[in-house]
């Protein structure tokens, strides 16, 4: 736009009618005496009301189809575009400048069998690709579901500088000023060769540099990736990085001090921006990627001229690696591990001997981290006598147990290869796997394959990715003690506010059906409210914007009290968690008895120490994916080293965010719900009682005792009614007053009717739930009692699972009776 405009204009663009027309000439009549296409495009342009902006024509395709179809089309023609009409828009033209000279975008190409031909046409003269997008590749074969890209600057070309205030481009400088040399620079680098599937999780992303120079001057830097499946090389025309359109995402990296030449130094996790591009539906494994980096400040790192090492992308992708396992049943010999499961073998198998027939052999598996677990491929040896006639999943968020169902499955006799889905997936680091045979003998199986999904961002500006976990179902209260002493910098103040903040869209907070709610506390020499519990993500991103650092000593202690006194009176039933955040140990005041006071008032404390003074001690990589500090006086904080953990620096504390706010929600549920053995957490989130216990009672958080009678009450007529029967051993005195309490269950007129039975294991009668009695009370009369010798345990937590899930999906009113010896 050359000239700002609001006119009402109608315009119509056609082109010439000609395979090769002349250039334009200074004669009368030179472009109106040229014969036009049949076909015209109506352009009626809003108002131009900035001027130096990009406009662009609807799409003239079809117009250029004319002329490329015509039989003496030739490639590397020209094409003159002719615009007529009413009212005014004026734009800039090649007089004023190259760069602003109108440009003809033309992206062409067919589909094949061998892979995609196209390719790109843009620019003022049509000649190079020196627009956005070039010509997709040929697909790369990828065949396996994880891996890891390495992609070094390979050309002079694919690292570049562009000044800000002219677009002039420099492509040959020995080294990168990211961002200041004379003017304010924007950095490109492009990365050849990026091998991931298309829709790949993106697990960590990050570009190694060399550093050229010291430097400690603050250092703020922006990096995007280009929106483009497939960007092309750049060049040394004016404005070859800043003219390309950018990620909605950005990552903002506020750079520490380099203090020595020739180090390797490491962005922030670029996971989020790399997601987007392979997210993209045209992307194909082997496109590049460009990476724009602006800012401010100073940063000098080695370019692909200089004699040190050019940028490196680093991505890790796909599903999770194959998980670990930490237990099973049974013994097992050299040749029948089970390792065997997933050493990628189908000849290999896993034997569990040793146990007498009927045992359900199991096996409990680790993840490296947090994963969705939505099916799994199970290969066996096929032989009927050991092949599984029943799997049940379970899934452990964070250690080993307790174990949440999540789905059993029934398996097919001699079918080497089944393939079972979740109804309803599961997000676990911990999975256990129970498996029964049809005759009882041991289960052979050669291998395990898991497919694990991850919910890809949409695209945030936030320095974090969106993963799914964070979010609790059930109410929850957060309240942050934050860092104020002297020891913290002004960067570091600022990444808390920016941390709650991205913590609170993690979780929720605002969001329908989210009962969350966050308030912030700041500590020093004395303690204050910066920001009460609200459910309002602007109100506490105003109340953190006005609080300047306010310095002083460490009083730990006066924040975790300031947090507790927020918390008083306040939504006496919903689960309460501080995360105290610090740099340094407590250095005023008496930590333990704020602590105390508040662990007493039914306060979960979580600790994060921040910085050099929680490094000094071993460190362990617990199951949540973050690093246990190992810290006495981090551990102080919280009397539990479960819940401290140590970060190297307050932009490691961004890039942690949403594991971080998923271990609370976890917590809480687990804390609530196993004081006693007579709750347990259901995978929603909620309280419910064990077997043997009548429904929860929220208010008390008590389970009154279940006394089943011979005089049963009748249902509603609508109602599904279910019967768990134990049949363990411990039941054989009192199974036949057992059995007939289960028979005069069944004459009840119900919707529905369904006996589970239950020892190791969980199965349902007859295989599905029956409109009357009959067959049921036919059934429960054949059982046999537990005879001498014989070994039948009791799963009495797993009857009871097994019924609420069956009962699950199940509509209208649903009764569900225990009958057991204990």
């Amino acid at each position: 736009v050359s000239t700002q405009s609001t006119w009402a204009i109608d315009l119509d663009i056609q082109v010439q009618a000609t395979s090769s027309p002349c250039t334009f000439s200074d004669n009368d009549n030179s472009i109106s005496s040229r014969p036009k296409s049949s076909a015209k495009i109506n352009w009626k342009p809003s108002a131009w009301s900035n001027k130096g902006s990009k406009q662009q024509t609807p799409d003239i395709s079809s117009l250029i189809q004319s002329l490329v179809d015509r039989a003496d089309w030739q490639p590397g023609n020209s094409i003159v575009v002719l615009i007529s009409g009413t009212g005014r828009r004026t734009a800039a033209s090649f007089d004023d400048g190259s760069r602003d000279a109108p440009e003809l975008y033309i992206v062409w190409g067919t589909g094949t069998s061998g892979g995609t031909t196209g390719g790109f046409i843009g620019g003022t003269s049509g000649g190079t690709n020196s627009g956005f997008e070039c010509p997709i590749p040929n697909p790369a074969t990828i065949t396996q579901s994880y891996g890891v890209v390495t992609s070094k600057i390979a050309d002079g070309l694919d690292d570049v500088e562009e000044c800000e205030n002219d677009g002039s481009v420099d492509t040959t400088s020995s080294d990168l000023e990211m961002t200041e040399d004379g003017c304010t620079q924007i950095i490109g680098l492009r990365f050849k060769a990026i091998d991931i599937p298309q829709g790949k999780n993106i697990l960590e992303s990050y570009i190694q540099f060399i550093t050229d120079e010291k430097d400690s001057e603050t250092t703020t830097l922006d990096i995007h990736v280009q929106a483009s499946a497939s960007p092309c090389g750049f060049e040394s025309e004016k404005y070859t990085v800043s003219s390309r359109p950018k990620s909605s995402s950005k990552i903002t990296w506020r750079v520490g001090a380099w203090d020595q030449k020739k180090a390797d130094v490491y962005t922030p996790d670029l996971s989020i921006l790399i997601q987007e591009v392979v997210n993209r539906a045209d992307w194909v494994p082997g496109s590049a990627i460009v990476v724009i980096i602006s800012g401010t400040g100073k940063r000098v790192a080695s370019s692909y001229e200089s004699s040190e090492e050019p940028a490196t992308l680093h991505v890790r992708w796909g599903d999770d690696p194959v998980p670990s396992v930490v237990h099973a049943t049974g013994q097992a010999s050299s040749s029948y591990l089970p390792s065997n499961m997933f050493d990628g073998n189908s000849q290999t198998t896993w034997n569990p001997t040793g146990k007498a027939r009927h045992y359900v052999h199991s096996v409990v598996l680790k993840f490296a981290q947090s994963s969705r677990v939505s099916a799994f491929r199970m290969s066996i040896v096929g032989d009927n006598t050991h092949d599984p006639k029943e799997i049940t999943v379970f899934a452990a968020p964070s250690s080993i147990g307790p174990f949440r169902l999540v789905d059993t499955l029934t398996g097919q006799s001699r079918q080497k290869v089944q393939d079972f889905t979740f109804a309803n997936p599961d997000t676990a680091i911990y999975w256990k796997l129970a498996f029964s045979t049809f005759t009882g003998y041991q289960p052979w199986i050669t291998m395990l394959e898991f497919t694990t999904t991850k919910t890809a961002p949409s695209g945030s500006s936030s320095n974090v990715r969106n993963l799914p976990a964070g979010q609790c179902a059930a109410p929850i209260d957060y309240m942050f003690a934050i860092d104020g002493s002297g020891s913290m910098s002004t960067t570091d103040w600022a990444d808390q506010k920016q941390f709650i903040n991205v913590f609170a869209t993690q979780v929720g907070l605002g969001q329908p059906n989210r009962e969350v709610r966050i308030g912030v506390c700041y500590f020093g020499t004395d303690a204050q409210t910066i920001s009460p519990l609200s459910n309002s993500p602007s109100d506490l991103s105003d109340e953190l914007a006005k609080w300047k650092l306010p310095k002083g000593w460490t009083n730990i202690g006066l924040g975790i009290d300031c947090t507790r006194n927020n918390f008083l009176n306040d939504r006496p039933n919903s689960p309460k968690v501080t995360i105290v955040i610090t740099d340094g140990e407590n250095n005023k005041g008496l930590l333990s008895k704020a602590r105390d006071t508040a662990r007493q008032a039914g306060i979960i404390i979580f600790a994060v120490g921040v910085g050099d003074t929680f490094q000094t001690s071993p460190s362990t990589q617990t199951s949540n994916g973050l690093t246990s500090s190992g810290h006495a006086k981090l551990e102080e904080i919280t009397a539990d080293p479960t819940r401290t953990f140590a970060l190297s620096n307050f932009q490691d504390l961004l890039s942690k965010v949403a594991l971080i706010s998923s271990i609370p929600c976890k917590e809480t549920c687990q804390d609530t719900c196993f004081a006693t053995n007579k709750v347990t957490c259901n995978p929603d989130g909620d309280c419910v009682c064990m077997d043997g216990w009548k429904d929860y009672d929220d208010k008390t958080k008590t389970c009154p005792n279940q006394n089943i009678t011979t005089t049963a009450p009748q249902p509603k007529c609508d109602s599904t009614v279910m019967i768990v029967l134990d049949d363990s051993c411990s039941t054989a005195a009192q199974w036949q007053g057992m059995v007939a309490v289960t028979k005069r269950l069944l004459r009840i007129n119900a919707k529905k009717l369904a006996v589970v039975l239950v020892d190791t294991t969980a199965s349902l009668m007859l295989n599905s739930f029956k409109t009357n009695g009959t067959e049921l009370i036919a059934a429960v009369e054949a059982i046999a009692p537990c005879q001498p010798g014989e070994v039948r345990g009791s799963n009495l937590d797993l009857g009871l699972k097994f019924a609420r899930m069956r009962m699950g999906i199940m509509g209208g009113s649903k009764t569900l009776y225990f009958i057991s010896d204990g």
